[in-house]
């Protein structure tokens, strides 16, 4: 998923499905770019929460809607 905010780009990701056992992480990277370079933030919003890879929430990126001033994954 791409999306622009405040003239910054991010793109968030996952390595693996909503369909998969685990659940889909949330990599989130930006740039100034779309073409980046892009940089990796460090971040996984759906993080795993047990030793055997599950996810918090067994989904997948799907949208960003904007709430306000605020942004909802």
């Amino acid at each position: 998923m791409l999306f622009e905010r405040n003239g910054w780009y991010y793109l968030m990701y996952g390595p693996t499905c909503c369909f998969c056992e685990q659940g889909s992480g949330a990599i989130v990277m930006w740039a100034e770019h779309p073409l980046g370079p892009w940089t990796d933030m460090d971040t996984d919003i759906n993080p795993k929460k047990s030793m055997r890879g599950a996810r918090v929430a067994k989904a997948q990126c799907n949208f960003v809607m904007q709430v306000g001033d605020q942004y909802l994954y």
